[in-house]
C-alpha cells in the first residue's frame, strides 16, 4: 500500500472578487468518506473539517489576486478518517469538498 499512501495532488486557487481576493478570509476543505462495500459494514461519514487556510496563508499572484496552493495527500486523508488503505475497498469514495 506504499504507492497509495504516497499519492497526492496540488492545485492553486485564485480568489476573484471585487477586492482581488481580499474579501476572502478562509478557505476550508471538508472530507467525506462513502463506504460502498457492504461486506465490511458501513464506515461512511462526513463531513469533517480536513484543512483550513486563513488569509495569512494566501499569497498574491502576478495579476494581483490573492491565491493559496493546496496539497492533498492520500495518507493525510486516511489518517483524518481513521481508516487504513487495507480497510478501504474498490468503489469506496474519499473526497474533499471546498468551503469558502
Amino acid at each position: 500500500m506504499k504507492a497509495e499512501s504516497a499519492s497526492s495532488y496540488s492545485y492553486t486557487v485564485a480568489f476573484v472578487d471585487a477586492e482581488q481576493g481580499h474579501l476572502v478570509t478562509t478557505y476550508e476543505l471538508e472530507l467525506f468518506y462513502k463506504d460502498n462495500d457492504p461486506a465490511n459494514g458501513d464506515n461512511s461519514f462526513g463531513p469533517i473539517l480536513f484543512k483550513t487556510f486563513t488569509a495569512s496563508d494566501f499569497t498574491t499572484n502576478s495579476n494581483g489576486f490573492r491565491t493559496v496552493t493546496v496539497t492533498v495527500k492520500a495518507a493525510e486523508m486516511t489518517s483524518a478518517i481513521g481508516l487504513s488503505f487495507v480497510e478501504m475497498r474498490a468503489g469506496d469514495e474519499l473526497y474533499p469538498v471546498i468551503i469558502i
